[in-house]
């Protein structure tokens, strides 16, 4: 196990994104997390969290509904959904 580096170029950065299309930064989280093999309940999960205050944002704004059909358009792409 490497010891932590306060320059460590692999540590998770919070960062805030402009406010844009809700639909398209859906897409974008869901694509992303799929592509890493999360199964489709976990991902779900990450929006419904209000811990993940960006998927939270985007689920409380288009609905459960809404979101569930963005990761069924993209979850049969990735392997492990």
């Amino acid at each position: 196990m490497k010891e932590f580096e306060d320059d460590d170029p692999m540590e998770l950065q919070a960062i805030s994104i402009p406010e844009g299309d809700p639909q398209v930064q859906a897409t974008a989280f869901a694509e992303e997390f799929l592509s890493m093999g999360l199964p489709k309940e976990n991902v779900l999960e990450l929006f419904r969290n209000p811990f993940y205050t960006g998927t939270y944002r985007l689920w409380v704004k288009l609905g459960d509904e809404k979101i569930c059909q963005i990761i069924g358009l993209y979850r049969s792409r990735f392997a492990g959904s």
